[in-house]
C-alpha cells in the first residue's frame, strides 16, 4: 500500500462510513457520515486494513439476504471502499467507507 508523506502529521485517524438509503415509493433519501472506530495509536495502516475488512464482511453479509437483487464493491485509489446493495423492491443502500484524519469531519 503506498502511504502519502502527510500522514504521519496527524495523531489519529477515524473510520468513516457514510450511509445512503434510495428508497422507492415515498422516495425517501437519507445520506449520512458516522464515524466508525478511531486509531490513535495504530494509525493509518490499521484504518485502512478495518476499511477494508469491513466493506468485505458487508458484502458477505448482504449476499444472503433474499430482499437483495446484487452487491457490488468497489476499491477507489484514494484509500476508499464502496459498496452498493440494489433490493428486489428497487431501492438501494451504498456505503462509502474511508480513513481521515481527526482533524476532518465529512459532511
Amino acid at each position: 500500500m503506498c502511504q502519502p508523506s502527510y500522514i504521519w502529521l496527524f495523531a489519529a485517524w477515524v473510520l468513516w462510513v457514510q450511509y445512503e438509503t434510495i428508497g422507492v415509493g415515498t422516495i425517501k433519501y437519507e445520506k449520512n457520515w458516522v464515524p466508525e472506530a478511531a486509531y490513535p495509536e495504530a494509525g493509518y495502516s490499521k484504518c485502512i486494513e478495518d476499511m477494508r475488512t469491513l466493506a468485505k464482511r458487508h458484502v458477505e453479509g448482504m449476499k444472503s439476504q433474499p430482499n437483495v437483487t446484487s452487491v457490488e464493491r468497489v476499491t477507489f485509489i484514494g484509500e476508499r471502499e464502496a459498496v452498493t446493495t440494489e433490493l428486489k423492491s428497487g431501492g438501494s443502500f451504498h456505503r462509502t467507507y474511508v480513513c481521515f484524519p481527526d482533524t476532518v469531519k465529512p459532511q
